[in-house]
């Protein structure tokens, strides 16, 4: 009999802990939203990035927004930007109102997965930097009903119809006022409210083994070329985050900073990163970057982001 109760015991502790753990519902819902207004058909460039969904997200269920679903009529704004067949603009109403019902994960057509978002959707709001200052709204994610999604579908309610106005800035405005001790100048992270990630995580992809996405900026069209986005960002990413070398060819390559310590460089001329971990090994504090490649250590000294090259040193001893 006691052998009895003491087996009964711990099925039921078991019971108990499992279903506490399996039946847990995530945070975001397992789905991912997209928006393609004006055609039935997709072409190839789309379905290519719904493709890297699936592949990186098994099991998620991936919903179209458009005429049929996205009451785009009962909204002056979207009606106005849809009979001016400016169906981008369309969709900046359309994001708004499927996270808001339903929660989950956007994706614009031109985000390409390279890996699963999953990891990142720790938070009921999640979004990701396009550069200082500025949320991208290529990629975001809420819980259902959500406050933020309310507060948008509120501006697409009581805007002027007739004018536009990028999607991008609106975000970081509201941002800004809902979360008024945040900051949209580095990765931002609230418990149990929002987190935001810097653009090597959700938006460009330089190779570190934190990204799980690339924006490619293509709008769904066949005219642009994988490569194209790093040409559009340099300027910002530049300005935002670079140091300037200068060794033997001046003004011949930046490096690149980037969250946790780590550094890119990037071709001055070429605007082409040539830079990552497979090629080497590199630190940086406030005064000395430190770059090594084969045996060969460069060490700079760094001043108001521009960095001088000291005598290159031969590393001798490899390492253990």
């Amino acid at each position: 009999m006691y052998c009895f109760f003491k087996a009964l015991l711990i099925i039921l502790f078991m019971t108990a802990a499992y279903g506490s753990y399996s039946f847990q519902k995530p945070i975001i819902p397992h789905k991912i939203h997209y928006v393609w207004i004006g055609s039935e058909e997709l072409p190839p460039s789309v379905q290519k990035m719904i493709a890297s969904w699936k592949k990186n997200m098994p099991g998620w269920e991936i919903i179209r927004w458009n005429e049929k679903n996205c009451p785009i009529h009962e909204n002056a704004y979207a009606k106005n930007r849809y009979e001016n067949k400016q169906f981008r603009h369309v969709s900046d109403y359309c994001r708004a109102y499927a996270l808001e019902k339903e929660g989950g994960l956007y994706l614009d057509t031109d985000i390409y997965l390279t890996h699963s978002v999953e990891k990142y959707l720790t938070e009921p709001l999640v979004f990701g930097l396009e550069h200082q200052n500025t949320l991208s709204s290529a990629m975001m994610a809420m819980s259902p009903h959500h406050p933020f999604a309310k507060i948008l579908l509120n501006f697409f309610a009581t805007c002027d119809p007739s004018q536009y106005q990028d999607l991008p800035p609106i975000l970081s405005r509201f941002f800004n006022e809902y979360f008024p001790d945040g900051t949209l100048k580095k990765q931002f992270h609230q418990k149990g409210k929002v987190i935001v990630y810097e653009p090597n995580y959700l938006m460009f992809n330089f190779g570190g083994p934190e990204n799980v996405a690339e924006h490619w900026y293509s709008n769904g069209s066949t005219r642009f070329l994988r490569g194209a986005y790093y040409d559009l960002y340099s300027a910002w990413f530049l300005n935002d985050y670079a140091y300037r070398l200068y060794d033997e060819t001046p003004e011949r390559h930046y490096a690149i900073l980037l969250p946790d310590n780590m550094y890119y460089l990037i071709d001055h001329k070429t605007k082409r990163w040539w830079f990552n971990k497979k090629r080497g090994t590199y630190t940086l504090n406030e005064d000395i970057l430190i770059l090594k490649e084969a045996k060969i250590i460069s060490v700079y000294t760094c001043k108001n982001r521009k960095c001088v090259l000291m005598k290159p040193v031969k590393d001798l001893k490899p390492e253990k």
